[in-house]
């Protein structure tokens, strides 16, 4: 059976939808061009750019494109990494005004010891052994990164029997001195905490911190 198939004419309303069809990608594309032109993202402007060699144009594609490559082998095994091994198990969202505390910080003095302690310690330790450990006390609470190397970290054996290794600590934050709470000012009227903890610097006062009482020696 022969069939006769009749083109049917466009109407005025398909080459109206035709016409608008064009005209959205057209307009699309210009704006696509325009912000490549203006992209900061390096490659991006000479791939847009029609004043460039077409050569040149596809030598920033293809870098452009191997960029994105290498990005995402770098992310993805980051986000492996993460998923696998996570390192952080709860995150803090209540960020309200009195929920979170002010910067940290951080006074080391100078001079670090708290001088009727010391002496307290010096003359106890003399009455009981009849060795003037001044110097080795000082040596204690002054310790720090710095001073490593100067320190002799190998005492004399009848030294270790009076003040074990384990007790350097204590003792550094025993002889500490104590940070008097008159000479801080602070304006809100809730209580700014104030500890002691051990640093790379020696002995520190931390000021306002929610960790600080974990390097606490005490």
């Amino acid at each position: 059976m022969l069939r006769i198939a009749v083109k049917e004419k466009p109407t005025f309303k398909k080459k109206r939808d035709n016409y608008a069809r064009r005209l959205k990608t057209k307009k699309l594309i210009k704006y696509l061009q325009s912000e490549l032109r203006t992209s900061t993202t390096h490659g991006l402007p000479y791939i847009a750019n029609t004043e460039l060699h077409w050569f040149e144009r596809i030598f920033w594609a293809a870098c452009f494109g191997a960029a994105c490559a290498v990005m995402f082998v770098l992310l993805s095994a980051q986000y492996t990494r993460l998923v696998e091994a996570p390192t952080v198990n709860s995150v803090e969202k209540d960020y309200l005004n009195w929920n979170v505390s002010y910067p940290t910080i951080v006074l080391c003095p100078m001079s670090k010891i708290e001088d009727e302690i010391f002496a307290d310690y010096v003359n106890e330790t003399f009455n009981n052994t009849g060795y003037n450990l001044e110097s080795f006390y000082l040596a204690i609470i002054s310790v720090s990164l710095e001073a490593l190397n100067v320190l002799d970290l190998v005492p004399p054996p009848e030294i270790l029997k009076l003040i074990k290794p384990e007790d350097y600590a204590t003792i550094a934050a025993d002889l500490f001195k104590k940070f008097k709470s008159q000479t801080l000012t602070t304006m809100p009227k809730w209580p700014i905490t104030i500890d002691s903890a051990m640093t790379e610097m020696g002995m520190c006062h931390i000021i306002n911190s929610n960790v600080a009482i974990l390097d606490d020696p005490t």
